[in-house]
């Protein structure tokens, strides 16, 4: 078994190797979803979630949710809190097995933003015209979108929600 380490996961080195090229890390995209499409070429098992929450609302927590895009069944759905300062990291209630092949949908919602949609902004890897897939490892991200209250902005660059596997 591997050792769960949130201090390195394939999706920050994606994320690293995006923002090294032509993507701009930038805190950006003020709607209520941020998501991602992934694919994973081995069958992995999610142990910690990664994300940093917006500063004006440092306690409010965000639904996270991983969807299995064809059957539309939730592996996992729960609510978190995240550090409004840096990347946090939580463990999901139950494990959340993904199988390889399957196409996922990696989704956080923020609905309770106060009188300011830019409180819904969040860290991302932006550029327009974004080509997919973008792959790490295993892992192979092959579109994101941000809609709701904003949007939708389609393949314009790669939210940061971290998935760490064991």
């Amino acid at each position: 078994m591997q050792v769960c380490d949130p201090s390195f996961s394939e999706f920050q080195l994606l994320y690293k190797t995006l923002t090294q090229g032509l993507a701009k890390d930038i805190v950006y995209h003020d709607s209520e979803v941020h998501e991602y499409n992934f694919v994973l070429a081995t069958n992995k098992t999610v142990c910690q979630i990664g994300y940093q929450s917006h500063p004006s609302i440092p306690n409010v927590p965000y639904q996270i949710e991983i969807i299995d895009s064809i059957s539309g069944i939730r592996v996992l759905k729960e609510s978190f809190t995240f550090s409004p300062t840096s990347t946090s990291y939580v463990v999901p209630k139950n494990k959340v097995f993904l199988n390889s092949g399957t196409t996922y949908t990696l989704r956080r919602t923020q609905t309770n933003w106060g009188n300011n949609i830019g409180n819904t902004t969040g860290r991302v890897a932006s550029i327009d015209n974004l080509v997919f897939p973008v792959i790490s490892g295993d892992l192979s991200i092959t579109s994101s979108n941000f809609f709701q209250n904003g949007g939708p902005s389609i393949n314009k660059g790669v939210p940061f929600i971290d998935l760490v596997f064991e």
